[in-house]
Parts: structure tokens; sequence; C-alpha cells
């Protein structure tokens, strides 16, 4: 009788005796090892390769690495789509000669808004098209240097001898669409394919005077305003020198706003700047409203309660903060200037 320890004991007896049987066979090892490897599921140029009972040829695995090939484009075929992608931006991107043409592309990219103002004159030479925004803009100078001089009979058919004022020219019709929305006004001419860019902003805004918060007996008692241009005015005013700087850049996708990074050059920290300047480059938002936007994107610690960061409203901080070898950032729309880097003293000081 045959206790079950005897019979588990003679059971790998009689796997070792299959083995030479199997290993008998030098094909089928190969072939078992071939099967063994799951990401092997094809391999092509081995004819008499099996895959689910069938067996593949030369023909057909050619054929299918024909289709695999057809999927992936070349990368000569993607850098002709690339450039062909950029043929037709840059296309789209001229300024038609037709005015008529002009004027339906205009209305469009505006889609028909009640607050832009879009108007064709005719001349003694052709037409001309003026586009501007309602309520940011002085109607009486577009009035007086460029209309009237285009409709007198004395106009020549030069724009740029017509308009009394000073211009710049653009011949890319998304830098024109970009100064109109900045207060600035178009001015196209048939047959030019170019636009007169001229400066005539004019919009209500809030006169200089005394930040609430910052408030002190002895010392000026002008703030910063919510106009970009005025703010750069009033630190150039305290800081009469040519090293004065101001860098000019755009954030957010939609807003466009206009950011001003002020510095002093010989004085300024570079380590600084350069990062500052990396940092801002990596914002990619599609609204910057306040400095206080900035603020977050660029800080190190978010969840420190101090930030390294300062915070003014009034001229005479930020051009003494300037003096020190510090950065300052101007938003347009924002009375707050934010100095950097910030000392963990000023917080605790008055201004007084």
């Amino acid at each position: 009788m045959i206790t079950i320890f005897e019979f588990l004991k003679k059971k790998p007896d009689k796997k070792e005796k299959q083995a030479p049987e199997q290993n008998s066979e030098p094909g089928q090892e190969q072939k078992g090892a071939e099967q063994a490897q799951p990401g092997q599921a094809f391999a092509p140029g081995k004819p008499g390769f099996e895959v689910s009972g069938q067996q593949s040829t030369p023909s057909q695995n050619q054929q299918d690495s024909g289709q695999g090939q057809q999927k992936a484009p070349s990368p000569g075929q993607a850098q002709q789509g690339h450039s062909q992608a950029q043929e037709q931006k840059g296309q789209n991107d001229t300024i038609p000669g037709s005015i008529k043409e002009l004027e339906s592309k205009v209305k469009a990219t505006f889609k028909n808004s009640s607050d832009m103002v879009i108007t064709t004159i005719k001349t003694v030479h052709g037409e001309a098209l003026i586009v501007f925004v309602d309520g940011m803009t002085d109607k009486d100078l577009i009035d007086r240097d460029i209309v009237r001089p285009l409709r007198s009979p004395q106009f020549d058919g030069d724009v740029s001898n017509a308009i009394s004022s000073v211009y710049n020219i653009s011949e890319k019709y998304s830098k024109s669409v970009e100064d109109v929305l900045d207060g600035n006004v178009a001015v196209y001419f048939e047959g030019e394919g170019k636009a007169w860019i001229v400066e005539f902003k004019n919009w209500m805004q809030r006169s200089v005077e005394e930040p609430s918060a910052e408030s002190v007996i002895r010392g000026p008692k002008e703030g910063f305003t919510e106009n970009l241009r005025t703010n750069t005015a009033l630190i150039r005013r305290k800081l009469k020198t040519p090293d004065l700087v101001f860098e000019s850049m755009t954030l957010g996708k939609v807003t466009n706003t206009d950011i001003c990074v002020a510095y002093i050059d010989g004085i300024v920290n570079t380590v600084i700047l350069e990062e500052l300047r990396r940092r801002l480059s990596k914002i990619d938002a599609d609204a910057i409203l306040e400095t206080g936007y900035i603020e977050q994107y660029i800080e190190e610690n978010t969840y420190s309660p101090v930030s390294g960061i300062g915070m003014t409203q009034k001229p005479d901080v930020v051009a003494g903060r300037l003096l020190e070898g510090r950065v300052a950032i101007l938003c347009d729309g924002s009375p707050h200037v934010l100095t950097i880097p910030e000392l963990f003293i000023e917080n605790i000081q008055t201004s007084e």
C-alpha cells in the first residue's frame, strides 16, 4: 500500500523523466520561448511564426509594417504641416487692401460691438476707414487731425502727410487691433495694406491724491492712480536719471494687461531681477486685473504669513526702495505697486 508521502515523493521524479523528452525536440523549446513573450505577438520577417493558430508570412508582415508607418507621419511631413499653418496664420494677419473687405473683417473681429466706431470716409483719392473705441479716445482731436485733412480737397493721397499728429505704422492686422483696444485710433486707406496708429487716448481717470492707507503728517501727499503712465511719470519725477528703466510686458491672455518692471540700472540686484523676469514669463493666466494676481503667482511660499513682497501706493516709497537696489512692479488699472524683495522689519514699521 502506497502512502500519501510516497506518492508526493514520486511525483517530482515523473516530471524529471518527462523533461528530457521535452528537451529532445529543439524546435519546440524555441517556439515556447517566443510564445512566452507577450510583447512579441508579431515578429516581422520571420516566416512560420504562429499567432492564434495562424501562420504569418513575410508579405503579411511587410503589409502590416507599412500600415504602421502610414499612421505615424514622418518628421518631414510634420514640419511641412507646421510651416503651412504658420503661412496660413501670416496670411490671416495681413491687412486687406480693399476697404469693404477690411470693414467686414473688422466688424467680424469686434462682433459688431456697440462701443466700437467703424467709419468709412470718402476722399478725393479713395476711401479710408477709421476705427476706435468710443469713450477711450478724444473725438475732437480725431475730427481735427484725421477726418478734416482726409476730406480736404487738397488731400493728395498721402495719409502720412495728411495726419496732423504723431503716429506709428502697423503692417499686421492683429497688432492694429491691439492698439485700438488700448485706446488708439487706427486709420486704414484703400490699397495701402497697413494701418496708421494715432494716440488720442482720453478717458475718465482719478486724479492724484493722498492714499488713505498711507497718510502721513510730514512728507509727500501724492499717491498712485489706476493709470499706468501716470504712475510711471510720478516715479520719474522723483528719480530724474537715465538709469531708471521701465520694462513693459503684457500679461493675461484675455485681459492683455500692461505691466511695467521698474529698476535703476547699475544699482539693482541683477540676480533678483533675472529671477523676477523668469517667474513673470511663466505666468499663464486669462486675467491679470491687479498686482495681487501677480503677487500670488510669483511669491516663494504661498502659505507663509510673510510673502517677501512689499506693497505701497506712494511714489516716494517706491523711489526710495529702487535706490536700495530693489525692483518694482506696476500694473495698469491698479494703484498698488509691488516692491521686491521686502525686509521682515518693514512689516512692523510705520509711514513716519
